[in-house]
């Protein structure tokens, strides 16, 4: 199965939120194929930059 990320679930898995980090683990392990687009890719490192966050942006 393939599982396409939005950015809500991207950042919650880099903040580690425990339920969410879980779920992510748990199908990656099974064999599941955990994507994201280029959108959600840019949404994310566009936050980092907005917020000064030069260590997550890296």
């Amino acid at each position: 199965m393939k599982y396409l990320l939005d950015s809500n679930v991207v950042i919650d898995i880099l903040r580690d939120d425990a339920g969410v980090t879980t779920r992510y683990e748990t199908e990656s392990q099974n064999g599941n194929e955990i994507l994201t687009c280029p959108i959600v890719y840019y949404e994310v490192i566009r936050g980092f930059k907005i917020s000064n966050a030069s260590k997550k942006t890296r």
